[in-house]
């Protein structure tokens, strides 16, 4: 899952087959989180205040503003100037006239990751962390196949494991546009690779997704689901400036 992460400072042509993944810095540090904000409009701002921490806020601030900027570059529009509409559960996609860019954002802990391709995308980035329910947690999200795995391993690289799978599954149904589904635990994507083609329960969508799993940093791992076609993946990194 080794990612090697490129600093961009503005955007490249995106392919008809390419995935653009980009890591943004968010914690309260960072400049983009004590940015002004101009690029973001009043319900990003309405939203960001009703945040009850300041941490959140900070980087809910951030990663909105970033995502503005990467989607601003790919379009030739200023970042404050885009407009988004919504989809299924509450899913965001640009508004305007010709095709436009897909894109996917998902944050943790310091980093948000946005995910841009041409076709439908979703992307999802955790921190795996210790759970005290966690057998439970396997039995109630993971199909047969993947639980069958995951007992193999050892206590340390089951938890791996599980965070592999749910990360693979969250980045699919973001792509959907269904949130969580009751049906999660009959989308089977774990894999000893770092690419797989998922089976996909028609409750959940008809069309075929592959999952590809990356690292962000040391902690933090995150996965793209898209459609098959869709081949070549770039992981970029927003410089931490104003």
């Amino acid at each position: 899952m080794a990612s090697t992460w490129v600093p961009l400072a503005r955007v490249t042509e995106l392919g008809e087959f390419d995935v653009h993944v980009w890591r943004v810095p968010v914690e309260a540090e960072s400049a983009l989180a004590s940015a002004n904000g101009d690029e973001l409009n009043q319900r990003e701002r309405e939203t960001a205040e009703r945040f009850a921490h300041r941490i959140d806020r900070d980087r809910y601030w951030a990663s909105h503003i970033g995502l503005r900027r990467i989607l601003g570059g790919y379009v030739g529009v200023d970042p404050a100037e885009l407009q988004f509409e919504f989809g299924n559960a509450n899913k965001p996609f640009l508004a305007g006239n010709g095709p436009m860019p897909r894109f996917s954002l998902s944050h943790s802990g310091g980093w948000a990751i946005i995910a841009v391709a041409q076709t439908p995308l979703g992307a999802d980035v955790e921190c795996p962390r210790d759970l005290a329910n966690l057998d439970l947690m396997v039995t109630r999200w993971c199909t047969p196949r993947e639980r069958r795995l995951i007992q193999t391993l050892s206590e340390a690289d089951q938890l791996q494991a599980f965070f592999k799978c749910w990360t693979g599954k969250e980045a699919i149904l973001k792509g959907v546009g269904c949130g969580l589904h009751s049906d999660a635990n009959l989308l089977d994507v774990l894999s000893d690779d770092d690419e797989r083609q998922a089976v996909v329960p028609r409750s959940i969508d008809a069309a075929p997704w592959q999952v590809r799993w990356f690292d962000v940093d040391a902690s933090h791992s995150g996965a793209i689901a898209t459609r098959p076609r869709t081949t070549i993946t770039t992981f970029f990194e927003l410089p931490d400036a104003t």
